[in-house]
This record gives structure tokens, sequence and C-alpha cells, in this order.
């Protein structure tokens, strides 16, 4: 057992090394570089260079030298753990997951959004070629809107698309579904939610850099950039997943009706067993 913890003492700590300490590292740098520099000299390379020397000196010092080593590293772990905290806001801002005090601009958001999807659901009914005007709306929400964002939604789709064609409830379905996953299929939507979540961690390390700016403009440029590139990659993965996550139901909804017990399907999925499927995996609920 000794040897099992410290194998993961030793896991744990290369993940703090990598997921905290190098990036906060870096903003940390920025930050006494900003302090140092102000807003008016932010590019004064001299003075950065002469406060750099005076460092060097003062590292001639071993006790000053470890003071200061310590410092920049419980420094730099804060950073990636506010980083970490800012991310988990990206994600829940993102998927239009809102705190309470926000639910009015949630709900506004979501009229607005319904009454758009409505008035291209009644152009494509009154259109002679509809596909067009049915990509648009897909582009827009693959199902009637019940988040404030289109990542929400693209999540939310997967239920509602699933729902309509099926009439399975997937929130109750997907454990049972993933159990029956082969492992190829599990790996795919876990690198999928993997990269959506590398996304939001420069969500998060964008803003903490935007707050950097207070001391070093530069750096809330730097930070609007990150966030931005960090929105724009959750977008297209959050797209991935859910794509990923719909196309795994179409293939293994024959599987999880077969594996049931007591289970209605005899043959072929279609319309009509989703609803009794349903019902089963709510325990008769």
């Amino acid at each position: 057992m000794s040897g099992f913890f410290a194998e993961l003492g030793k896991q744990l700590a290369d993940r703090w090394l990598k997921l905290l300490v190098l990036p906060g590292l870096l903003f940390v740098a920025v930050v006494l570089a900003g302090t140092t520099l102000g807003q008016r000299h932010a590019f004064d390379l001299p003075q950065t260079a002469r406060q750099a020397e005076k460092l060097t000196t003062a590292s001639h010092n071993v006790t000053a030298a470890a003071l200061l080593i310590a410092g920049v590293l419980v420094a730099s772990g804060a950073a990636g753990l506010l980083a970490n905290v800012l991310a988990a806001a990206a994600d829940r801002a993102w998927l239009g997951t809102w705190p309470r005090p926000l639910g009015w601009v949630a709900s506004w958001r979501v009229k607005k959004r319904r009454k758009r999807w409505s008035s291209l659901s009644a152009e494509i009914d009154r259109a002679e070629d509809p596909v067009p005007l049915m990509v648009k709306r897909a582009g827009y929400a693959y199902a009637a809107p019940r988040r404030p964002t289109w990542m929400g939604d693209r999540l939310c789709g997967v239920d509602a698309v699933v729902y309509q064609e099926y009439r399975l409830d997937l929130d109750v379905a997907w454990p049972r579904f993933w159990l029956l996953f082969p492992a190829e299929v599990k790996a795919e939507l876990v690198a999928a939610r993997a990269a959506y979540d590398r996304a939001a961690a420069l969500g998060g390390w964008g803003m903490l850099y935007c707050g950097a700016g207070i001391v070093w403009w530069p750096a809330a440029v730097a930070g609007l950039l990150t966030f931005c590139t960090g929105w724009i990659q959750a977008r297209d993965r959050v797209d991935q997943y859910a794509a990923l996550a719909e196309a795994a139901v179409d293939l293994y909804i024959v599987q999880l009706a077969e594996s049931l017990p007591d289970s209605p399907q005899n043959g072929g999925f279609h319309h009509d067993l989703g609803a009794p499927i349903t019902k089963l995996l709510r325990k008769g609920g």
C-alpha cells in the first residue's frame, strides 16, 4: 500500500505541476513585470532588465532566494487554482447554466431564441425547397431552444432529438449506454469532453489575464485574445461532442433495448419502443 500511495502522490504532484504551477509561473511573471513597468511605460524593457538584475543580486542570499522561490511557487499554484475557478465559471456561462440572480436574463434569452427558432420553422413550412433553411435552423439550434446560449442548446438538442426520434429519455438512458459502449467509443467521447475542458481552461486563463490588465494593459489584450480563442474552440468541441453522443445513441440503441430485462425489443428499434424503454428505465415512473 505504501508503494501505491507513493505512486499516487507522484502522479498528483506531476499533475499539480503541469496544470497549475507551470501556467501560473507565466502569469506571475507577467504580473511582476506589469507591476514594475506600470501602464504608462508598458514596454520599457530596460526597466524590466534593471529589476531582474536586482532580483539576481538578491538571490545570492540563500535564505532570500529560498523565500523568493517558495513565494513564486505558492503564487503560481494560487493563480492556477483561480484559473480553474474561472474556467468553471466560463463553462457555466457558455453552457447557459447561469446562477439564479441571472434567471430573468436567461429567460429573456430563451424566449428570444425560441422566437427566432419559430420564425425559421415557419419559413421552412412555407418554402418549396426547405433544405437550405433546415441547415440554417440547425446552425442556430438543433431543437427548440431551452438554454440562453448556443452551446447549451447544442447539448440539450441531443436529448430533444433523441426523444423526438425514439421517445427515449436520454438522461436516464445514458448511464446504461455508457456501460454498453466499447472502449474505443468511450475513448472518443472522453477525448471530445477533455478537448472542451481545455477550451474552458483557456477561457479561465483569459479572464485571469484580463484581470492582470489592472496593472499592465498588454495583459488584458492577451487575456481577451486567449478568452476568445477558448470560446471559439469550445463551440467547435461542444459540436463535436454532441455529434458523437448522438451517433453513439443511434448505433447502440438496439443493443440497449436488447440488454434490458423485460424489454419490449423485438427486432429493429422503432419509434413506438422508446416510450416503454423510458418507462422501464425510470422504474415505472
